[in-house]
This record gives structure tokens, C-alpha cells and sequence, in this order.
């Protein structure tokens, strides 16, 4: 009895697909940080689209801008800047929550169940980025067990965890819109895919960087290639000759994230060259892709598929790598890079190894010098904590980055975060070159050996330790 069991547990350990047991864990990690924490960030999303919801309601859809200033939802920011597809797709999600508050009168903004509906939105995004990895990776390669491994790893990221579940931002919205945008031009269908990339670009303007890179790659003629980058700036285009005469537009516009100080934190990197002056490292990354993309012919639409992927993510990771960025941003790369790094068998287990390297890395990283924002008792959901265990928590302010930062000297923080840095940039500059599809790396001999699985354990739970280091040191 005791043998079987054993060879049972081998045989399931060496199954070449993700285990139930696997799933499972992921979505009980994935729970958690859904019900326990809630960022301003997220409380700002879901009251903003409950302004609409109440504008809309009054006949009076157009002073959503002005309403949000007046800020009847209290929500911790009353500036909203950027085009609101996503906040109506939200609002929508959020219409049972909006028809008990506004229309019956019930107070349910304290309701921590509020909150949980409304971030269950970005799960439902996340569901939709998946269903189309999954025939993304089917479409390029045909093996059903490399898309349930696409899948898999996308949803154990640690950035998915606290991209999506943490910091409850809509950042994977973007990732909705951009993979079932890939997966239409790979199935010939060229309008969706301009209206897709185009609502996605609208979500947050991040997504027409691979953009270029796409158009660059399919289209050589200057003229069509202008045209083809303006068709996806059309949904931005019209939403904001709609809005542009909403009262206190301009407002919210200036005084929420204006579009010049996300271009000057993406800029940032430079180094100094002649006459005094200087160049942005990711820009310069950028225009060297782009030149790549232009210059490159896919043979066969394998190859051009494959190309697609490359070089959504060679644009990505250049701006994770080479500029400044939240912590959440890093969730517009996990979709893609989960698809390439199991395109190529053979470099399937040196590419998990490598990707799992990295993002352990850029994890800590995050945590020492987020240390405001990342695992810190504000942003747990005080509600939730009160519901199950009749506490509120400890009082006061701490967090994980700030913690680590009293146990280790600053001289050891600024050479393990170099270290850190170094191995990041390193491992990614790596993975896009071993990963190129026409990569000739005969001097290179991949191990052909089967990947461990405790690496994808590894993976899925390095998130764990600081979820309960933060929730256990407000409970106990």
C-alpha cells in the first residue's frame, strides 16, 4: 500500500502538465491576497466607476469629471485622468453594487464584500488574458500542454499576485484587450486586431510601444506604416474629442497623472554624452528594437507569430529594464512572456529557470524600495480582518520594505540591490536573445532535462512569506 502511494506521488510529481493540486494552491494564494488587502489605488477604480454609474443614472454622463471632484464616494483621490474605457466596462461589473448604493439608498461602501466584487473584475480580465494564451500558444504551436503550462505560469507570477490581487489595478485590463488583440491578427482577422491593440493602448497608452514594434514588423512601406500607427490611436482620439468639453476635464487631467510625467519617469535612465547632453537608455533600447522590427522578414507564419511575441516582450522588458515603473506595471509582460518562454521545448526549463531568477529578483527589489507602497499594513483591508477574526489589528504603520531596511546596514542593501539589478537585466537581455526565433546557438548545448517541479513550486508560493509576514504582524 505504502509503495503504491509512493509511485503514485513519483508519477503525479512527473506528470508533464500542471497537477489539480497545483490549481488549486494558486487560486487559495490568489484569494487571499483578494480578500486582504485593498490599495487606494483599487478603492479610487471602483469609486470612480460607481461616478459613473450615478452620473449615468441622473442623465448626466458627461459631468462624470466634475462629480468625481466633488468626490461623493470619498474616494481617496478625486482627480481622474486618462480615458475611461476601462472604468465603463468596470462600472458595468459594478452595476449590482450601484442599483443597492444609489438607487435603493443602502451605505455599502464600508462592506468589505464591496470591494471583493469589485476587484473580482480584474480576475474576470485575468481569465480572459488566459483564454487567449492559451490559443496564442496553441496557434504557434499546436501542443495543448504548452498552453495549460502558458496558463499556469502566468497565473502563479508573483506580479500577477500582486499586480492583480495586491495592488487591484487595471493594468491587466490592458492585457485582456492586447492578447485578444495578438490572437486575431495571428487568425487573419485585421480589424479586431486594430480595435483591440487601439482599446488597449486607450486603457493606459503602455501598450502602443509593442505596438510600433507589431506594425514595424508587418508592414515595410513608410506611408502604411504612419497609417497603420494612427489606427490605433483611434479610440483615444475619439474619446477625447467627446470629452474635451466635460466640465473640469482639464482639471482632473492636470492634476491626476498627466501624460508628461509618465513620459519623464519613462525617459529617465540617461546617461551623459558630448556637448552636456544626455540619452534616455530605454529610448535608445526602444529605437534599436524598432529598427530590428523593421528589418526583419518572417519566413512562414510560424515564424512570424513567433516574431510577434519576441517582440512585444524585447519592448516591454526594455521599458521595465530602462526606465522608472510601479510595481504593477510589470503585469503588461507576464501574458507574453509566459507565451515565448514555452514556445521552444528545448528551452522551455532553462527559460522558467531563468524567468523565475528574475522575477524573485525584481521581487525583492520592489519590496526594499517600494517600501510606501508594497506589503504595508495600510493597504490591508482592516474590514476583512475585523469579519473573521473580531479584531481591527494592530494600530500604526509598517511595512516589509521599511522592516528589512532596519535589519540590514544600507552599505548591504545598496550592493544586494545591485546584485539583484544586475542579475534582472542580465537574465532578460539573455532570454531575449536565446529566445529569438532565428538564433543560431550551436555553441550552446541545453540541457535536455525534464524541468523540476518545485521550481514551479517555487514560483507560486515565494509570494506567501511576505502576505503573512504583513497579515500576521497586524493580527498578532
Amino acid at each position: 500500500m505504502i509503495k503504491k502511494a509512493i509511485n503514485w506521488i513519483v508519477k503525479k510529481y512527473n506528470n508533464d502538465k500542471p497537477l489539480m493540486i497545483e490549481w488549486i494552491m494558486v487560486g487559495i494564494i490568489s484569494f487571499i491576497i483578494l480578500c486582504f488587502f485593498l490599495h487606494g489605488d483599487t478603492e479610487n477604480l471602483i469609486k470612480w466607476s460607481l461616478n459613473i454609474f450615478d452620473v449615468t443614472v441622473k442623465g448626466k454622463p458627461l459631468d462624470f469629471y466634475k462629480y468625481s471632484i466633488e468626490n461623493p464616494n470619498m474616494a481617496p483621490d478625486k482627480y481622474v485622468s486618462g480615458t475611461l474605457y476601462s472604468l465603463i466596462i468596470w462600472a458595468i461589473w459594478n452595476i449590482p453594487i450601484g442599483i443597492i448604493k444609489t438607487i435603493f439608498g443602502v451605505e455599502v461602501l464600508n462592506n468589505p464584500l464591496v470591494y471583493i466584487w469589485g476587484k473580482l473584475f480584474l480576475v474576470f480580465c485575468l481569465c480572459i488574458t488566459m483564454f487567449f494564451v492559451n490559443k496564442i500558444v496553441k496557434k504557434i504551436t499546436g501542443d495543448v500542454n504548452s498552453a495549460k503550462w502558458a496558463m499556469f505560469l502566468l497565473a502563479s507570477s508573483v506580479f500577477i499576485y500582486i499586480g492583480v490581487y495586491y495592488g487591484g489595478q487595471n493594468d491587466i485590463v490592458i492585457c485582456a484587450f492586447a492578447t485578444a488583440a495578438v490572437y486575431c491578427l495571428m487568425d487573419g482577422k485585421n480589424k479586431w486586431f486594430y480595435f483591440l491593440a487601439g482599446m488597449a493602448i486607450s486603457v493606459k497608452y503602455f501598450f502602443f510601444i509593442p505596438y510600433i514594434a507589431i506594425i514595424l514588423l508587418f508592414e515595410k512601406k513608410v506611408l502604411k506604416i504612419i497609417y497603420k500607427i494612427a489606427l490605433g490611436v483611434i479610440p483615444t482620439g475619439i474619446y477625447w474629442l467627446i470629452t474635451r468639453a466635460c466640465p473640469m476635464v482639464s482639471e482632473s487631467a492636470s492634476q491626476g497623472s498627466p501624460v508628461s510625467v509618465l513620459l519623464k519617469e519613462m525617459v529617465g535612465g540617461a546617461f551623459p554624452v558630448t556637448f552636456n547632453n544626455s540619452i534616455s537608455l530605454f529610448l535608445g533600447m526602444l529605437l534599436i528594437i524598432y529598427i530590428l522590427a523593421y528589418l526583419t522578414m518572417p519566413q512562414n507564419d510560424d515564424e512570424k507569430y513567433s516574431y510577434v511575441i519576441y517582440y512585444i516582450v524585447a519592448t516591454s522588458l526594455a521599458m521595465l529594464l530602462f526606465s522608472t515603473f510601479q510595481y504593477y506595471r510589470v503585469v503588461m509582460v507576464c501574458p507574453f512572456i509566459a507565451i515565448l518562454m514555452v514556445i521552444d521545448k528545448e528551452k522551455y526549463r532553462i527559460n522558467v529557470i531563468m524567468e523565475t531568477i528574475i522575477s524573485i529578483s525584481l521581487f525583492i527589489i520592489l519590496i526594499i524600495q517600494s517600501g510606501a507602497y508594497l506589503f504595508v499594513s495600510s493597504v490591508v483591508n482592516k474590514n476583512v480582518i475585523k469579519f473573521i477574526f473580531g479584531i481591527s489589528g494592530v494600530e500604526g504603520y509598517f511595512s516589509l520594505g521599511m522592516d528589512v531596511s532596519r535589519w540590514i546596514s544600507n552599505d548591504m542593501l545598496t550592493i544586494l540591490l545591485q546584485i539583484f539589478a544586475t542579475v534582472v537585466v542580465i537574465l532578460s537581455i539573455f532570454i531575449l536573445v536565446l529566445n529569438n526565433p532565428r538564433a543560431k546557438l550551436e555553441f550552446l548545448d541545453i540541457p535536455s532535462i525534464k524541468i523540476e517541479r518545485w521550481i514551479y513550486w517555487l514560483r507560486t508560493f515565494v509570494v506567501v512569506i511576505p502576505v503573512f509576514y504583513v497579515l500576521g504582524r497586524l493580527i498578532i
